[in-house]
């Protein structure tokens, strides 16, 4: 960690990395999800780590952290909608109704 800490050496991590560190500490080992972000944020923040679209991380853990029944994912994907598809998000899920600006839109599910 310290040499990545002090840019002697670089790593690429995918968005599935994050996912799964979080899904981890949050459900297996139960560590709260204040701590959990506490804790990544500063990794994912370090220069000489390459993540796509690292730069939204830490609006999907606001979120994560405001919104208790969404997923990390979710979260994700809220973060997502915002930025490519103008908030909006095809789901079922209706906790994509209190994100801000996001709007919800049910699938089609008869096949049209």
């Amino acid at each position: 960690m310290e040499r990545i800490e002090s840019g002697e050496i670089v790593v690429r991590i995918s968005d599935t990395v994050v996912f799964e560190s979080v899904f981890s500490l949050e459900k297996t080992f139960k560590v709260a999800r204040d701590d959990i972000a506490e804790a990544l944020l500063p990794i994912i923040g370090l220069p000489a780590v390459e993540l796509p679209g690292k730069a939204s991380y830490r609006e999907v853990f606001e979120l994560w952290l405001r919104y208790r029944g969404l997923s990390f994912a979710d979260c994700f994907h809220a973060v997502c909608a915002n930025q490519f598809t103008d908030g909006v998000v095809y789901s079922f899920d209706h906790g994509f109704d209190r994100v801000p600006g996001n709007v919800r839109k049910e699938p089609d599910t008869d096949g049209n």
